[in-house]
């Protein structure tokens, strides 16, 4: 402790100091006291009554003396006490100013601290701001880069749905067009089934005249007439029929590319009515 080291110092300085004093009194006075102690000095051959007086002048002189060394010991006492008080004071002053500048120096030391250590957690602060600011704008262009891909990926499905939907209205007016054959292929296949009952009923009509025309008449010219006009209608029947044939061949086709589907329909009734009219033709007319 600094304040206990200073008294200390002080202490033992009053010592040195009262042993000093206390040497030079004994210096000054040793000699001229012990011969009054002892009673030297004074003439052997004296009367009495002046051997006593001079005594009682050496006892009161050694008095005086012993009096003054006590008052100057008491004034180097004081002198010490003062100047140990003085020092004491002097020393408890420094030390409590040391101590206040110790705890001064600590404050700022600690203040230091904290002012480092706000510092850094400032820098870090800074730091951590400047890093979460790059993180934002690198996430700020990825979703505007991701956006832009997603605005363009839109426009290239909206043509895509735009050609789609064009591909859709083509498929739908292709589809009409082809309904729209098929009916016109089912009207004609029953004008062919109609003109095919129509060639039969005119071939047993014919054939019915002609056998009516044989039996009355009898004459081979009007025979061979008849035949001819037979052959001629058959050659005609014919024509027709191939040409019936080949349009119901052409709708047949055109239906099942349109339906994706072959089987028993009112082409094919109408192509086997055409077959088994030219099979009765065959059997009435002659060849």
């Amino acid at each position: 402790n600094p304040t206990m080291a200073a008294r200390r110092g002080v202490a033992a300085l009053g010592v040195v100091l009262l042993l000093g004093a206390c040497l030079v009194v004994v210096r000054r006075h040793g000699g001229s006291r012990a011969e009054l102690q002892q009673g030297g000095g004074a003439p052997s051959g004296l009367p009495r009554a002046f051997a006593e007086e001079a005594e009682r002048t050496r006892l009161e002189t050694a008095i005086r003396l012993d009096a003054s060394k006590l008052e100057r010991d008491q004034d180097a006492k004081g002198k010490f006490d003062k100047l140990y008080t003085e020092s004491a004071a002097k020393a408890e002053a420094e030390g409590q100013e040391a101590a206040g500048l110790l705890a001064q120096g600590r404050g700022a030391a600690n203040q230091a601290v904290e002012r480092r250590a706000a510092q850094r957690v400032a820098e870090s602060q800074a730091d951590t701001d400047r890093k979460e600011e790059a993180i934002d704008k690198r996430t700020a262009s990825l979703m505007a880069r991701r956006a832009q891909s997603l605005r363009e990926h839109a426009k290239h499905r909206a043509f895509e749905l735009e050609g789609l939907e064009k591909q859709v209205a083509m498929l739908e007016a292709h589809k009409k067009q082809l309904l729209a054959e098929a009916q016109k292929q089912g009207r004609q296949s029953e004008a062919v089934i109609a003109t095919a009952d129509n060639l039969l009923s005119s071939a047993r009509a014919m054939s019915q005249r002609g056998a009516a025309a044989s039996k009355t008449t009898g004459l081979a010219g009007v025979e061979e007439s008849k035949e001819d006009r037979l052959r001629a209608a058959r050659r005609e029947a014919r024509e027709a029929m191939e040409s019936d044939m080949e349009r119901l061949a052409r709708a047949k086709i055109a239906h099942k590319r349109l339906t994706g589907v072959e089987g028993v329909d009112e082409l094919s009734r109408a192509q086997e009515a055409i077959g088994q009219l030219d099979k009765k033709l065959q059997g009435t007319l002659p060849t």
